[in-house]
């Protein structure tokens, strides 16, 4: 699940490697494809977070809706991705894209991996990249998406009315204080919702924490619930699927995607959103 560059270079464990580039940045779409044309892990496709990893937005499904599972089964099969792959997911370095199109990879049936310390990793420890962009030969891939996997925004607010579900709000703590809010229509969280931002998982260099400690982590924050009663959110669906990767990392299965996030729920103005630190939050 977590894999690092010491695993896959000079010579790998593993066998059929594919790797996919996620680097990505909200506040310029297309810087993220222009640092893997300067380089990348030899081999690498490009996964745009907004174009291959999202669906059309309407104003209203929040600014990254999962694509339909047909058109991102189609984008793999055109990168000539087999159930048989060792499919590896990087970004820059920590992670946060990366872990969208593992969570995605998961939604469909596949198994896939991390590489640690993302790219920045990777050439810190001088291994060859490369700056061609491969072709591959389509493959028939078969697949169905577990709908299970995520909840939409009507069957979250029916969960958190029942009480039984823990949300957890992987955005910045600043973000949901609502003391700042770059990117949604207004400022603060869902109610209810208990705060854990990402950067906890990680290492001053983007790298993950030892397995135990994030184990640890996570028991503190689940506070012994079940796993399978915890919904994952953030902002768009993305940053929420770090959560989701440490969870299952550590041994805590069956926690949820929420891919509307704060992006749809502050998008309706007839829902309630709450600002400051709630008691409980992390």
């Amino acid at each position: 699940m977590l894999v690092s560059v010491e695993d896959l270079w000079p010579k790998s464990r593993y066998s059929r490697l594919r790797f996919f580039d996620c680097r990505y940045q909200l506040t310029d779409e297309n810087a993220g494809f222009s640092l893997y044309q300067q380089g990348h892990i030899d081999g690498a496709v490009y996964a745009d977070l907004k174009r291959d990893l999202s669906g059309p937005t309407t104003g209203q499904n929040g600014r990254h809706p999962l694509p339909s599972p047909d058109q991102f089964i189609a984008w793999l099969a055109q990168h000539g991705v087999t159930a048989d792959d060792t499919l590896i997911a990087y970004d820059s370095h920590d992670g946060l894209y990366a872990s969208r199109l593992w969570w995605m990879w998961q939604w469909v049936g596949l198994k896939g991996h991390l590489l640690d310390g993302g790219y920045r990793q990777w050439t810190h420890s001088g291994a060859p990249i490369s700056t061609a962009t491969p072709t591959h030969t389509p493959s028939a891939l078969t697949l169905r998406a577990d709908r299970s996997a995520w909840v939409d925004i009507h069957q979250l607010s029916t969960r958190l009315a029942e009480g039984k579900s823990l949300l957890i709000d992987a955005r910045a703590p600043e973000r949901y204080r609502g003391d700042v809010e770059p990117f949604d229509a207004r400022a603060g969280h869902i109610p209810g919702a208990v705060n854990h931002g990402h950067v906890q998982h990680l290492r001053a260099d983007g790298r993950f924490l030892p397995q135990e400690e994030l184990r640890a982590q996570m028991a503190q924050l689940l506070q012994a619930r079940a796993p399978d009663t915890v919904i994952a959110s953030c902002g768009s669906g993305v940053t929420a699927c770090h959560v989701l990767y440490v969870l299952q990392y550590t041994g805590f299965l069956g926690a949820t995607l929420y891919p509307g996030s704060f992006s749809e729920w502050s998008s309706d103005p007839n829902r309630v959103v709450a600002t400051g630190a709630e008691q409980g939050s992390l």
